[in-house]
């Protein structure tokens, strides 16, 4: 019987949450036998996405949730996590930290665009805020 290759995740968007985001992303790699390397990587920028969105994407708090999909394809690992929280497209800030503008609130976009190879960001017509984060395998593994 073949492994699954997609793999979703519905969780309240609350700082509690986040320690159940990760053991489910590495429960998955696991499963796909993706090495440790690419395993620190991509929960790294899972959970600098999450937390952002948890933060930022309803302060007012509430119950409210974050979706996590996770397509592992033989040269890459995609994650795509939608919220409904106030519209951020985190494309649009600076690209680093001696850029001027940056502050230390930023950085962990930032850390997310060195760790990820692939970075997308849409806002759906039924209010949903979609950011998709791609990790090739290959040279997750050569570097």
């Amino acid at each position: 019987m073949p492994v699954e290759t997609r793999h979703h995740l519905t969780l309240p968007a609350v700082s509690g949450s986040l320690e159940e985001l990760r053991g489910f992303c590495k429960k998955v790699l696991n499963i796909h036998h993706l090495d440790d390397r690419i395993y620190r990587q991509v929960v790294l920028a899972l959970d600098e996405a999450a937390a952002n969105i948890v933060e930022h994407g309803y302060p007012e708090g509430g119950l409210q949730k974050i979706e996590v999909g996770i397509d592992i394809q033989p040269d890459r690992v995609v994650i795509e996590l939608r919220d409904t929280g106030i519209p951020f497209n985190p494309l649009s800030l600076h690209q680093g930290p001696k850029e001027k503008g940056f502050s230390k609130r930023g950085y962990g976009i930032h850390l997310i665009r060195q760790i990820m190879d692939e970075i997308g960001y849409r806002r759906s017509d039924h209010g949903e805020n979609i950011l998709t984060m791609t990790k090739r395998i290959q040279e997750a593994v050569s570097k």
